[in-house]
């Protein structure tokens, strides 16, 4: 896209990979508006992404509200021309369904709220699950595929559209250079509805056909309350895989000119990069 890219940065570690793809790098180590003025200098979009989905080393109230508050009105001060973040399916539903009613969806229901009274035009993503090179849900299929068991929470009848990274990273990157209508909000989903057992045996057909040795698996149901213990995660993150709320992929692609990968495309790549990285 000919894009200069500014990668704002916490760590060190993180500062590299940025570097290595070819990016700018500043390190902004907290929340500080005088730090991201600088770091803005010269930008006309910012896609701010930090934030959390569990409070084990920080709160939602600090990460997720006061941070976007605060790069928000750094980008203001800047006068960038865009502002874009994530939110995420189901939002809408804060306090109306039991899933959604805790501080992670209240969180991100007051960045929404934050966005659309902004100076700043903003857009807003609602994705649903992000498959691709690295993604945070296929390598933990392939590990437990490979492992002879695959947990399941309840029934795994929720429905999801998960959305290829690229896709959903050109629709990002698109908004921050002016595309898409300022103060938006946009369900950035995939093509096709899936619920977790429909997608667990398509990841081990591309598992099979990558070489991988699958063998006879199990699938084992627990209940919603020893889910947190059972797969080592937060009840926000229970919660959030108990979602059904599905969304509409009409506006984003048209407004971003985005034609849709196919699901077991974005499986496979996913797929591909856990084998390279010896899941």
């Amino acid at each position: 896209m000919g894009v200069d890219v500014r990668g704002i940065v916490r760590r060190k570690k993180a500062a590299d990979v940025v570097e290595e793809l070819g990016a700018e790098v500043i390190i902004v180590k907290s929340f500080d508006v005088e730090a991201y003025l600088r770091a803005f200098d010269g930008c006309d979009g910012v896609i701010h992404l930090i934030g959390i989905v569990n409070e084990w080393y920080a709160t939602f109230q600090d990460v997720n509200v006061h941070g976007t508050r605060v790069v928000l009105e750094s980008a203001d001060k800047s006068q960038v021309s865009k502002f874009v973040t994530p939110s995420g399916l189901g939002v809408d539903k804060y306090e109306e369904r039991a899933w959604a009613t805790n501080g992670y969806f209240w969180s991100k229901r007051e960045i929404e709220m934050m966005c659309q009274s902004s100076p700043v035009p903003c857009v807003v993503f609602r994705p649903s699950y992000i498959l691709g090179s690295g993604d945070e849900l296929i390598p933990n299929l392939v590990d437990a595929i490979s492992q002879g068991t695959v947990l399941v929470v309840e029934t795994g009848s929720a429905p999801m559209q998960p959305i290829f990274v690229e896709d959903a990273a050109t629709a990002f990157i698109r908004a921050a250079l002016g595309w898409g209508e300022p103060h938006s909000t946009y369900d950035l989903v995939g093509p096709e509805t899936v619920t977790l057992m429909n997608l667990i045996p398509r990841v081990a057909k591309s598992m099979e056909e990558e070489g991988f040795n699958v063998p006879d698996y199990k699938i084992h149901k627990v209940l919603v309350k020893e889910a947190p213990e059972s797969l080592g995660i937060s009840r926000e993150e229970v919660d959030v895989m108990l979602c059904d709320v599905l969304g509409d992929f009409t506006p984003f692609t048209r407004d971003f000119q985005i034609t849709l990968t196919p699901l077991d495309l974005a499986i496979r790549a996913a797929v591909q990069h856990a084998k390279v990285e010896g899941v």
